[in-house]
C-alpha cells in the first residue's frame, strides 16, 4: 500500500510539472496591404497572434523565394495587450519578394512563423496630360501619353477647383499600344479648373498620377456676344478708316497744284516760261491750252479743259 500510494504521488507531480510547464504553442495570422508594389512605396503590415498576448516580439523578414535566405526588413514590432500588432515601413525592393513574420517565444509559449505571401515589385510608370486652356462648355479633348507604353492602362481624369479636393470627369479611356490616348469630356462647368490625370496600376505597372492642367471654362453665350460685338467694333473701325483716308484724298487732291494747274507748254515757241500764263497764250497762237475759268479762282490754277470742253 505504501509502495502503491507513493507511486500516485510520484504520477500526480509528475502530472502536475508537464501542466505548469510544458510549452504552448502559439498561432499568428497576418497581412500585407498590398500584393504588389512600386519601389519607394509604403507597405503596411497587420496581424494578430493567439492566445492575445502583449509584449510579444514580432519580426518580417524577406526572402527571393520561399525557400530564402531570410532577412529581416524592418525594427521588431511588438505585439499590443489585445496581441495585435500593425507596422508601416518603405521596404528597399530590387525585385518580387516573399514575405513572412516571425513570433518570439516568450516564457512557456513558443516561436511561431507565420504563412510566407508573395508581393510583387511593379515598374514604374509617368503620365503627361495636355488640354486646358481657355475653353468655353462645348466638349473638350485632353491628350494622355504614358510611359512605359503598354496598351489598355485605364486613364481617367479628375478636376478640381483648389488643388486639394478631385473628382472624376469624363469617362475613362484605354491607352493604345503607343501609350497614348484622348479623354474627351462631354462639357465642363463655368469657372477655372485644375486637372490632372491618373492611369491605374495593372499586373505589371504602378499607378501614376500626371502633372496639373489649367483651363478656364467660359460661357459659350458670353464668348459667342464677345465675339460678335468686337467684330462690329471692327468693322466700324474699318470704314471709318475708310472714310478718312478718302477725305485725305479729297483735300490732298484740292491743294496739290498739280491737281489743279492745267497742263501748260513751257518755252513754247519764241515765248519762254509757262505758256498759260503769258499774255499770248490765246486760241490763235501755237500751242494754246484751253483753260477753264473758276470764278475767284487765279487764272494759273484754272483746269485745263479735257477735249476742248469745261464740265
Amino acid at each position: 500500500m505504501i509502495i502503491a500510494s507513493t507511486a500516485l504521488i510520484i504520477l500526480a507531480a509528475i502530472g502536475v510539472y508537464f501542466v505548469g510547464f510544458r510549452s504552448l504553442p502559439t498561432t499568428v495570422s497576418w497581412v500585407p496591404s498590398v500584393s504588389a508594389m512600386a519601389s519607394g512605396g509604403d507597405l503596411t503590415v497587420t496581424g494578430q497572434i493567439t492566445p492575445a498576448n502583449g509584449g510579444r516580439q514580432v519580426l518580417v523578414q524577406s526572402a527571393p523565394t520561399a525557400k530564402g535566405p531570410w532577412q529581416q526588413m524592418r525594427a521588431t514590432i511588438t505585439t499590443d495587450s489585445q496581441g495585435r500588432f500593425v507596422a508601416t515601413f518603405k521596404p528597399h525592393l530590387t525585385g518580387s519578394i516573399v514575405m513572412r513574420v516571425v513570433v518570439g517565444s516568450a516564457g512557456r509559449y513558443v516561436q511561431v512563423i507565420g504563412m510566407s505571401k508573395p508581393v510583387r515589385l511593379l515598374t514604374l510608370s509617368s503620365i503627361s496630360l495636355k488640354g486646358g486652356g481657355l475653353v468655353t462648355q462645348v466638349p473638350v479633348s485632353f491628350a494622355v501619353a504614358v510611359d512605359p507604353p503598354s496598351v489598355g492602362r485605364t486613364v481617367t481624369l479628375e478636376q478640381s477647383s483648389d488643388k486639394v479636393h478631385w473628382v472624376p470627369v469624363g469617362p475613362s479611356a484605354q491607352t493604345k499600344a503607343d501609350g497614348t490616348t484622348v479623354v474627351r469630356v462631354p462639357s465642363l462647368s463655368i469657372g477655372v479648373w485644375s486637372y490632372r490625370a491618373t492611369v491605374a496600376q495593372n499586373d505589371k505597372f504602378a499607378a501614376s498620377v500626371s502633372p496639373l492642367a489649367s483651363a478656364t471654362v467660359q460661357d459659350i453665350k458670353v464668348v459667342a456676344a464677345k465675339a460678335a460685338a468686337a467684330k462690329a467694333a471692327a468693322a466700324a473701325q474699318a470704314a471709318a478708316q475708310a472714310a478718312a483716308d478718302a477725305e485725305a484724298a479729297k483735300k490732298a487732291a484740292s491743294t496739290d497744284p498739280s491737281a489743279n494747274k492745267p497742263n501748260c507748254p513751257v518755252n513754247q515757241g519764241p515765248i519762254p516760261g509757262n505758256w498759260c500764263l503769258h499774255s499770248a497764250n490765246g486760241p490763235d497762237n501755237p500751242g494754246y491750252v484751253m483753260q477753264c475759268e473758276i470764278p475767284g479762282v487765279p487764272k494759273y490754277q484754272w483746269p485745263a479743259a479735257v477735249n476742248g470742253k469745261c464740265d
